[in-house]
């Protein structure tokens, strides 16, 4: 793994956490909300995913079914248990991200990663954060089709046209069934995104210290005051307005992960073994902080319903580490030992396809 880049996962897992505590904290406590910037770490996250995706693939070893295999190993495990989870505390009457309806249709599609509209006709999974997963896993199963033009070229501008005709066909309204125009969103082109970053990531390595070093710090400074700038700047508007996120979101993204691996081109890693701990743990963070932020704010607020600033900050501190640290323990006693559980029981038959290279 490039050190670089799993301290971003860490940093983006903390800035998603970050942005739902702040709303708890706005909701229950009285808060002040101090903004939408924290959402950029789901797009940084896509970026990452799609240059992970195409440079882990570089040696066109691995087949289509393996791939898909590694995949479902990989992500279903936690998110199908803490779905279910989630489902539970549904029907036990304590409100997970305020459902107001749910039946076992929904939840057996939000698990098939189908994106759809609950009963209470809301569009987020019962577990909210897996909106997400649909993107991944659609991003996935196209990117495994691909294999079979064994050129990672060919896959990279075979996935860029279906994703801008995708989008294209959204914004025209094209009749499409909601599953298929939930999947179609121009937020895939960051998967596109990071895969050109992995296309271009050999480049890098040719380039001087000295360049790596000037283009790394300056793409990366661009992209971080381009997200600030824009999330201040339109706010709500990038959740549902995919259009605008992948431009105001999606484009600076793609500079941080670039400025990323050009420093680590120019040997300047991050050594912290704390945020490679959280790198490793970022996708459980990112599945779980949400119910603990939930109703360790609604305890708070139940107690204090309008604490003083400092008790706040205090209180929104201590929900930060627990939740964060939640995520560490669902990764270390859960994903892991439920992935590799899975692992050694999928009997894997691999196709004649194997991944470009």
């Amino acid at each position: 793994m490039i050190g670089n880049i799993q301290a971003l996962r860490a940093l983006a897992a903390l800035a998603v956490v970050w942005h739902h505590l702040q709303i708890q904290m706005s909701l229950y406590l009285g808060v002040p909300h101090l903004g939408y910037v924290g959402r950029a770490g789901v797009d940084v996250f896509f970026v990452i995913s799609g240059f992970i995706m195409f440079h882990t693939t570089r040696d066109g070893e691995r087949t289509t079914a393996e791939f898909w295999t590694d995949r479902v190993t990989r992500i279903v495990p936690a998110y199908w248990l803490l779905t279910l989870l989630a489902a539970g505390l549904f029907w036990l009457g304590l409100n997970p991200g305020d459902v107001k309806g749910l039946s076992v249709t929904d939840v057996a599609e939000d698990m098939l990663f189908l994106p759809h509209f609950r009963a209470d006709g809301d569009a987020y999974p019962v577990l909210d954060v897996g909106w997400t997963l649909n993107f991944e896993m659609f991003f996935y199963a196209l990117f495994g089709l691909s294999f079979f033009l064994k050129s990672q070229v060919k896959s990279l501008a075979v996935l860029t046209g279906v994703f801008l005709l995708g989008a294209g066909l959204v914004h025209l309204n094209a009749p499409l069934p909601n599953t298929i125009k939930a999947w179609l969103q121009p937020i895939t082109l960051e998967f596109a995104a990071g895969g050109a970053l992995a296309l271009l990531y050999p480049r890098m390595l040719t380039l001087s210290r000295k360049a790596n070093l000037w283009g790394g710090t300056g793409a990366l400074g661009f992209g971080l005051a381009a997200i600030l700038l824009f999330g201040a700047v339109f706010g709500k508007d990038i959740s549902w307005n995919y259009e605008l996120r992948a431009l105001t979101f999606g484009i600076p993204a793609m500079l941080v992960v670039a400025g990323a691996l050009m420093l680590e081109t120019a040997h300047v890693t991050v050594q912290s073994r704390m945020l490679m701990v959280l790198g490793a743990a970022s996708y459980s963070i990112y599945l779980v902080h949400h119910l603990v932020v939930q109703f360790l704010v609604r305890m708070a607020g139940g107690a204090t319903p309008h604490p003083p600033l400092a008790l706040a900050i205090a209180e929104g501190l201590a929900i930060f580490i627990v939740a964060t640290l939640v995520g560490i323990a669902v990764h270390m006693w859960i994903e892991k030992p439920a992935s590799h559980w899975l692992r050694r029981r999928i009997r894997r038959r691999p196709l004649a396809v194997t991944a470009p290279s």
